[in-house]
């Protein structure tokens, strides 16, 4: 089967059983410019403007568009820096870009504190990578380094127990400022399940709104999730009920009888 077709598979059932507001996004990061897909749009070239990679995968997810995103499209710089397409500059290792005096502090108390959040913050090694190209899955033709799809707690709650249907396994995510950093970067690193909060950033020029989290799955774990999502089919939407003694799995039941709850 295609790459094409296998996305297109798994974008129709995965949006079946999770229902996301927007289109899940396949990403891949790009090596060369020979993997840049002929349909994509280089926001420098094709519409004469910078983006922050924000806005690229909110264009993406919400209108449907392929874009590919090198250093000149880019027009935020933690990205530029995170993704490795440049090394990181002593200005923003000493913390200088998340803290200025002057302007007293807009995300931390001080430098000492900024300075820790420069080298805290995932990154890949410099120059492994020229770019990303996002796009929505089922019109993706390239093979993905992961999926990434922007929805609500409820829709995140039946991810992550769908995630660890097979193995038991919970999700480790570690939360923080610079969610195109936070959502991709472990996730291809560790190749395990990411949940991301959407940052100030991705709030005001991304378009992501109040009741977004951002749940990125690796590509080796598609199979997985899908299993997962098929065994737990039924769980959203989620059907409210506020009831006492309500019911409970049999395997619920048969705890509560070991531990002597009437």
């Amino acid at each position: 089967m295609s790459a094409k077709n296998m996305l297109g598979n798994f974008a129709k059932e995965f949006e079946e059983y999770v229902r996301p507001r927007c289109f899940p996004l396949a990403v891949k990061l790009l090596e060369n410019e020979k993997d840049i897909p002929k349909d994509a749009i280089r926001p420098k070239k094709d519409l004469g403007v910078q983006l922050s990679l924000c806005q690229a995968y909110g264009m993406s997810r919400r209108e449907g568009e392929v874009i590919a995103m090198l250093k000149e499209d880019m027009w935020c710089p933690e990205p530029i820096i995170c993704y490795g397409l440049v090394e990181p500059p002593s200005y923003f290792l000493e913390g200088h870009m998340n803290f200025l005096e002057e302007e007293k502090a807009r995300y931390v108390k001080n430098l000492a504190a900024a300075k820790n959040l420069a080298n805290l913050i995932p990154r890949f090694e410099p120059g492994k990578y020229i770019g990303v190209v996002s796009s929505p899955t089922e019109k993706a033709k390239f093979n993905p380094d992961l999926i990434m799809v922007y929805c609500n707690p409820a829709q995140v709650t039946h991810l992550t127990v769908s995630a660890g249907y097979t193995t038991g396994n919970a999700i480790t995510s570690t939360m923080g400022g610079g969610a195109c950093a936070r959502s991709v970067i472990p996730a291809m690193q560790t190749k395990q399940y990411q949940i991301a909060i959407p940052c100030g950033g991705d709030r005001r020029w991304g378009l992501a709104q109040d009741d977004e989290l951002i749940f990125t799955i690796p590509a080796e774990k598609m199979d997985e999730i899908m299993e997962g999502l098929r065994a737990t089919a039924g769980r959203y939407p989620v059907s409210f009920l506020m009831k006492p003694n309500h019911e409970l799995p049999s395997m619920y039941m048969r705890t509560r009888e070991i531990l002597g709850l009437a």
